[in-house]
């Protein structure tokens, strides 16, 4: 999930940085030389982005930012960090807008504080929770238009769901590669197990379920390159993250019982992947929230949430 919120960051300000932004940051975040972390998440927002609590107030050329954000990825590794913030035309209260704007924000800060989350898997990268208070940014930090950012945040939102399929993907193979090798070379009452149709069946059918997502995937993706963000395209990619991450599911799952008993010890690494893999059914959307969006905008079926 690291590379997921590195690229939300990152592309929203490809498409909507100023011209100064894109000078300062954008080279050096394409070379690696920067990382730049996002700040959406809340604990009372959920899938609802437009509910949460952060706040940005206009002051004196500028914006005065409180609020706390959780699951925030990386960011003790980053130098920058793309924040997402409630705000309202001048003269109203921040707190009672619906609008959303975007932030562009050098750190370290001494405005910034975060603790890192105990995790069930993903161990490799830290997940905080943020809290800001006070943060004063000068107008110049703003990306895009001021009560528009979730309009900047929009395009990046199919590529969000490909990546996540992708990955899912990539997960289940190695999952599957590995438990292919584990089954041809353990051999138990003279043949190996992987010659048994309960232990060979499975396994190709978790092979035969990842190549039809990975179809779909990349046919989503060719849309995606070419610049396409229509209801078709945005269709695509959902279905490819849904069926992507089930079918990881599904393959993770029987190369760990191809594994018996030696899947449950943390040498074969199958219970890792395990575990993680189940990371993609929630983020960065839920696939409830992912089958939503078919059942109302491809079947035509009222709104559901």
């Amino acid at each position: 999930m690291g590379y997921l919120f590195g690229l939300l960051g990152t592309l929203t300000l490809v498409k909507s940085a100023s011209t100064l932004q894109a000078e300062q940051y954008l080279a050096p975040f394409a070379r690696g030389e920067k990382i730049c972390a996002f700040a959406l998440s809340e604990p009372d927002a959920g899938t609802n982005s437009f509910n949460i609590k952060t706040t940005a107030v206009a002051e004196g050329g500028g914006f005065r930012i409180n609020g706390n954000k959780w699951f925030i990825t990386n960011i003790d590794n980053s130098d920058a960090l793309l924040l997402v913030a409630k705000t309202a035309p001048s003269g109203k209260e921040a707190v009672k807008s619906g609008s959303l704007s975007l932030f562009l924000i050098d750190l370290p800060n001494e405005s910034l504080d975060y603790t890192p989350i105990p995790k069930h898997g993903f161990n490799y990268y830290k997940s905080n929770q943020l809290f800001i208070e006070d943060l004063f940014v000068p107008e110049s930090a703003l990306v895009g238009t001021l009560g528009k950012g979730f309009a900047s945040l929009a395009p990046t939102l199919n590529a969000e769901r490909l990546l996540v399929a992708a990955g899912s993907i990539g997960l289940a193979r190695l999952a599957l590669s590995s438990a292919v090798l584990y089954a041809s070379e353990r051999v138990v009452f003279d043949v190996p197990i992987g010659a048994h149709q309960a232990v060979q069946h499975p396994l190709a059918a978790a092979h035969a379920r990842l190549e039809s997502a990975w179809w779909t995937v990349r046919q989503a993706a060719a849309m995606e390159d070419q610049g396409d963000q229509s209801a078709h395209a945005t269709a695509l990619a959902n279905t490819a993250k849904y069926v992507a991450v089930e079918a990881a599911i599904d393959a993770c799952y029987h190369s760990l019982q191809a594994h018996g008993g030696a899947g449950y010890a943390r040498e074969y690494h199958q219970e890792r992947w395990w575990r993680e893999v189940q990371l993609f059914r929630l983020a960065p959307l839920t696939q409830q929230m992912t089958l939503n969006f078919i059942g109302q905008h491809v079947l035509g079926l009222p709104r559901s949430y």
